[in-house]
C-alpha cells in the first residue's frame, strides 16, 4: 500500500512540476490560460494528497498490526 502511495506522489509532483515549468514558458497572451490551468492542477492535487494522506494513515495503522 506503501508503494502505490509513494508512486502516486510522484505522479503529483511531476503534474505539479509540469505546471510550474508551463508558468515559467507562458508569454502574457498565453498566462490567463496557463494561470487556470495552474489553478485546476492545485485543486486536484490537493485533494488527491488528502485522500492519499487518509490511506497513508490506514496503511500506517495496518503495518502496526
Amino acid at each position: 500500500e506503501l508503494e502505490d502511495l509513494k508512486a502516486k506522489l510522484i505522479d503529483h509532483r511531476q503534474k505539479v512540476q509540469t505546471a510550474l515549468d508551463d508558468i515559467d514558458r507562458s508569454s502574457d497572451q498565453a498566462w490567463d490560460d496557463i494561470q487556470q490551468g495552474a489553478k485546476n492542477t492545485w485543486s486536484e492535487i490537493k485533494v488527491e494528497c488528502e485522500r492519499l494522506n487518509e490511506k497513508l494513515d490506514v496503511a500506517l495503522k495496518n503495518s502496526d498490526k
